[in-house]
């Protein structure tokens, strides 16, 4: 079920939502406005609900999605921005010598906790060492990290963070992680 309800007096409407109406059970009146849609809602790499409590999966949408505001017929559906792994950086200063910028990497959860570590996919790298780089929104440098990659989802702890920087405070940042002679870049969304 997505929805469930008891109250067969009772009624709930969705305006506007990607919703399944063969997934609605229960008693009571159900009403989906014309702007809703039947359809799946295309995130980009959903965790199996069988496998919550986890912190691993994109939930931010797949550009193809019914929910993106160039498919909908109410603008974007949902909280979450349109845009899968990596968000690319076309103007890339040169990284160095022998260092390609190819290197497609996500945070993961995205949006992230306040005061957690921070998650990142780093592919074809496990056994190389990596450098990550963190950004603030005006692109001020606030910290850094250092290791070797045992996995491909590296977690940075909060407490490693080279710099001298605070926790994370709510808002956005971006990144950059170099690994195995490639780098690339991302954002993740800090929230309370």
């Amino acid at each position: 079920d997505e929805v469930h309800f008891e109250n067969a007096a009772g009624s709930v409407t969705f305006t506007c939502s990607v919703i399944s109406a063969a997934a609605i059970e229960g008693t009571g009146t159900v009403n989906i406005d014309g702007d809703s849609i039947d359809s799946d809602p295309l995130f980009c790499a959903a965790e199996s609900c069988v496998s919550a409590p986890t912190i691993v999966g994109e939930y931010t949408l797949d550009p193809l999605s019914p929910a993106a505001p160039d498919n909908s017929p109410c603008g974007l559906i949902g909280a979450l921005e349109v845009g899968c792994g990596v968000s690319t950086v076309d103007d890339l200063p040169d990284p160095g010598p022998g260092i390609r910028s190819d290197v497609a990497t996500f945070a993961a959860p995205n949006p992230m906790a306040a005061g957690s570590d921070l998650r990142l996919f780093i592919p074809g790298a496990i056994g190389e060492s990596y450098y990550v780089e963190l950004f603030d929104v005006e692109g001020r440098s606030v910290g850094s990290w250092t290791g070797e990659i045992d996995s491909e989802f590296v977690t940075l702890p909060g407490h490693r963070l080279q710099g001298g920087f605070a926790p994370l405070r709510p808002g956005a940042y971006y990144f950059r992680a170099e690994a195995g002679g490639r780098a690339g870049t991302g954002r993740v969304s800090v929230v309370r």
